[in-house]
């Protein structure tokens, strides 16, 4: 009975680790940084989700594990444990927006509000000294909220660090947008270019409250 208990909650654990939540990183990450465990390790330019490494152990011995204890009574619980892991890991990210969407249906404040990298880019140019990112934002608007404040941060341009003004923009409750905003700089560059940033972070401003997103690794 313990061995199977372990098993099973070997493979609960794994599953948990490594489904990717609706903002596009996996779940392990959030559980990590909650009891106060660095979720990645970087080794040289490399960096490395240790709670999805974890997490893919976990779901072999635990799929392995069940299989061999069960496998006297149901013969065919391999391929079929197999096929319900990926259809979780597949199913996992609409079920997890609807349950946050429900849970934070009738919320205000900075916790009603998410960004997410995923589908979220900048393309940034020089224009008369400074830089101007048009970016497409992928906002999740859970509650009651109709506008917030945003910003791009950490954008490298070239080797100066630029910082781009806060923009207050229009979102619609309890929906996701992928919201189109032009920033522009704070200070004057001297470095002409353009270039493209993939999962911009942001800082979100909500009734003087403040949020930073970065994509995880």
């Amino acid at each position: 009975m313990k061995a199977k208990m372990l098993c099973v909650t070997a493979l609960i654990l794994g599953l948990l680790f490594i489904s990717v939540h609706h903002l596009g990183y996996p779940l392990g990450y959030d559980l990590f940084t909650g009891v106060g465990i660095p979720p990645l390790i970087t080794a040289g330019n490399t960096t490395y989700h240790l709670s999805t490494i974890i997490g893919s152990l976990l779901l072999i011995i635990g799929v392995y594990g069940t299989a061999r204890l069960f496998e006297a009574r149901y013969p065919k619980i391999m391929s079929r444990l197999i096929i319900g892991c990926i259809a979780y890991i597949l199913v996992f990210p609409w079920v997890s927006g609807q349950i946050v969407s429900l849970v934070k249906y009738n919320t205000s404040g900075i916790s009603s509000v998410a960004y997410s990298t995923k589908d979220s880019e900048c393309r940034f140019q020089t224009i008369e000294s400074r830089l101007v990112a048009d970016c497409m934002l992928n906002i999740y608007n859970y509650g009651n909220e109709h506008q917030i404040t945003i910003r791009p941060v950490d954008i490298g341009f070239g080797r100066e660090h630029v910082t781009l003004e806060p923009k207050e923009i229009t979102v619609e409750p309890h929906r996701r947008s992928l919201v189109p905003v032009r920033f522009q700089s704070v200070n004057l560059v001297d470095v002409e270019g353009s270039g493209m940033k993939k999962h911009p972070a942001v800082e979100i401003g909500l009734h003087d409250h403040w949020k930073v997103y970065r994509y995880p690794g």
